[in-house]
């Protein structure tokens, strides 16, 4: 590339690549190819490939032919691979994308005076994870690092893992930041009982709320019914009512001693 361009080899130049195809699977297990795509970007200028079997370069000056591999990396290879993946996923073979599971802990490192401070991402598929360190919030730049770089896990998952030396009175001064490209979503974990610290500190803010929004809702779906005093006229009334009851009630009981007599003075006679 350098070459056909006549660029100093000094010079920093970024190529990207993307290439990709359609086919149509038969009831013979034939595969036909249908159409594709092979395009790069030299510089952030973009060079594009169509079937009829030449480069088509957008900026002139970049017209390199590279008719005959790409044909054969359309047309061939990306069909196989294609095949090869609908195998995998008729299989059930092809996993699903999984979030990464994420453990910072510390570990001897011989010495006395330090210890390995370690972050581990691991189970997560696809392997796009960015994984940083940080100390007082403060992005630790890679150079300071120990990394593993991404690694296929048995189950076709990937983890990484970052690390560095440490002393252990500056755990705490630490954390580990994973972003996920896809979603986006990024996790944090902390060392040395901030993340603790800041699940009480939370409680203590939250629950109070939540406890008084509670208690508001349930008054206003079933307020307190009060007693309303009564008004003199309305207790002269209840006396009244009482007073009535009892003279009802001797009535009732002089009718019943006059009724007994009367019955005892028949049975004489």
């Amino acid at each position: 590339m350098r070459k056909e361009n006549r660029t100093n080899h000094t010079d920093l130049h970024i190529l990207q690549w993307r290439h990709g195809c359609a086919a149509e699977c038969h009831s013979n297990g034939l595969v036909t190819f249908l159409q594709g795509t092979d395009e790069y970007a030299y510089n952030g200028e973009t060079l594009t490939f169509n079937l009829s079997k030449h480069w088509k370069p957008l900026v002139h000056e970049h017209g390199i032919i590279w008719n005959r591999e790409s044909v054969s990396r359309l047309e061939r290879k990306c069909v196989e691979m294609l095949t090869s993946l609908s195998e995998l996923q008729r299989e059930g073979k092809l996993i699903k994308k999984s979030l990464p599971d994420i453990y910072f802990f510390v570990k001897a490192s011989g010495s006395s005076e330090q210890q390995v401070l370690v972050c581990l991402a691991t189970g997560f598929y696809p392997k796009h994870v960015q994984m940083e360190i940080s100390r007082d919030q403060t992005r630790l730049p890679d150079e300071q690092l120990n990394s593993s770089g991404i690694r296929p896990n048995a189950d076709r998952s990937f983890q990484l893992k970052k690390s560095l030396k440490i002393l252990p009175s500056e755990r705490s001064r630490y954390q580990c930041v994973v972003t996920e490209w896809i979603l986006p979503i990024t996790y944090m974990a902390y060392r040395g009982g901030v993340l603790l610290y800041i699940v009480i500190l939370v409680s203590l803010i939250v629950v109070p709320i939540v406890l008084t929004i509670y208690l508001l809702i349930k008054y206003i779906k079933h307020p307190k019914k009060q007693k309303t005093p009564k008004t003199p006229s309305q207790v002269k009334l209840l006396k009244t009512r009482a007073d009535l009851a009892a003279a009802l009630n001797a009535s009732s009981d002089e009718e019943n001693a006059t009724d007994d007599s009367m019955e005892e003075v028949q049975s004489r006679s």
